[in-house]
């Protein structure tokens, strides 16, 4: 889909001012977009969108994915996005936010698949988009036309209302996104799994618990993940695992042995193999910092 004409089309920048209030950084309304597929966007803020009417294309970071009446989008700002929508109008609900509304709430909640990762600092939208593509059930759509009502209205407490409101949506959307299993295209299924890995690649790791996630055979899991990445499921995990290592050694002063056991490891010799023939030198060789005491 890739060329060079497609890679000229014109490209805006949505401005946070332009919808966000400093003291309540948050925005709603239902709008109707015509069909215009030459523009692409990007923002300055974070968006879900939940589609009323219309079918069509949504393209996030020159991925595809369909969308129908139903469907709720969460999208990064640094993503790149268009909707085509040849031949009929879109209908849609846009919440706009800044993180500020929402991250005093995010430590403490228990995320194992990793979907609220979008929102820490090392996450990277390209490669995880599909998990924020995806079909909301009646509950979700009650919330969003409840914010909708109560930010036209702006009755007592109104703000209290719309934060916990849009922190309940996020949770269900985690929820709905970590039982796709079934549902989930190849791709999807290779998302899954890197994010997975991302989150977890300290722990020990077994196979047969990540494809019952995902109501898979191992076997399946594996070929599925191969055929979508040219990689294995292990080859990845050892990489994360040697990239974070090399990360502590050249940030810390914390002993070999500990960085070793401490990014998944569980054989010391294997790992002074490993990060040999991953880096071409030992762990012991590479650059360390002077920390001061």
């Amino acid at each position: 889909m890739k060329n060079s004409e497609q890679e000229k089309k014109s490209y805006k920048i949505w401005k946070r001012e332009q919808f966000l209030k400093n003291d309540f950084p948050f925005y709603i309304d239902l709008s109707i977009k015509i069909p215009h597929p030459d523009i692409r966007n990007q923002r300055e803020f974070w968006k879900i969108s939940c589609i009323t009417d219309g079918t069509g294309e949504y393209l996030v970071n020159n991925r595809v994915y369909k969308y129908s009446p139903g469907t709720i989008i969460l999208t990064h700002p640094d993503s790149v996005t268009a909707y085509r929508h040849p031949g009929n109008d879109l209908r849609c609900y846009n919440i706009l936010f800044d993180l500020r509304l929402i991250n005093d709430n995010l430590p403490p909640i228990q995320d194992d698949f990793g979907f609220f990762s979008i929102f820490f600092k090392e996450f990277s939208p390209v490669n995880r988009d599909s998990i924020y593509v995806l079909k909301g059930d009646n509950e979700m759509k009650s919330l969003i036309k409840f914010m909708h009502r109560e930010f036209n209205r702006k009755d007592l407490n109104y703000r209290i209302c719309i934060r916990y409101s849009l922190l309940k949506l996020l949770m269900l959307m985690m929820r709905r996104s970590a039982k796709r299993g079934l549902a989930m295209t190849p791709e999807e299924i290779a998302d899954y799994v890197n994010n997975f890995l991302r989150q977890n690649f300290h722990d020990d790791f077994i196979l047969s618990n990540l494809s019952r996630r995902l109501g898979m055979r191992s076997s399946s899991l594996c070929r599925v993940y191969n055929r979508n990445t040219g990689s294995t499921i292990t080859a990845y995990l050892k990489k994360l695992r040697l990239e974070a290592a090399m990360n502590e050694l050249k940030t810390t002063d914390n002993s070999i042995t500990g960085i070793c056991y401490r990014c998944g490891f569980n054989d010391l010799s294997y790992f002074y193999r490993s990060f040999h023939a991953y880096y071409g030198m030992k762990p012991s060789n590479t650059p360390r910092p002077l920390i001061e005491k």
